[in-house]
């Protein structure tokens, strides 16, 4: 495992894909902050990994994701996705997400998600 921040971010959306609390627990300080407007809205400390390891048969059931682009500036960047969510009824949502991941020795210590639905281009 590395611990940059782009490389985190790729790690935690594979173990979220596979619905994997352990593997999200060692990639969470224990201090950790996520802010999820959409969702859960600010999670902190050790209820950040389980929360992103279990949303796998609990809110989706399955998660991928594209790279658009990233900025990485130290322990900082800001990543973003289009994301295909399949949902408990089987409805696939897209959407256009942007995280910015922050890490602390090789950990990540916040989490800050911002997306809208996926605009079409015709």
């Amino acid at each position: 495992m590395t611990s940059d921040p782009l490389s985190l971010f790729a790690d935690v959306k594979a173990a979220q894909a596979r619905g994997d609390v352990a593997a999200m627990k060692a990639l969470y300080a224990v201090d950790a902050t996520m802010y999820e407007p959409y969702m859960t809205g600010t999670v902190s400390g050790p209820d950040v990994a389980v929360r992103m390891g279990s949303a796998l048969g609990t809110d989706f059931s399955a998660v991928e994701y594209d790279l658009i682009g990233s900025i990485v500036s130290g322990e900082r960047a800001a990543v973003e996705i289009d994301e295909r969510v399949t949902l408990l009824d089987g409805k696939v949502v897209h959407l256009r997400n942007c995280t910015i991941v922050e890490c602390r020795d090789g950990l990540i210590v916040r989490w800050y998600e911002y997306l809208q639905p996926h605009k079409r281009r015709s």
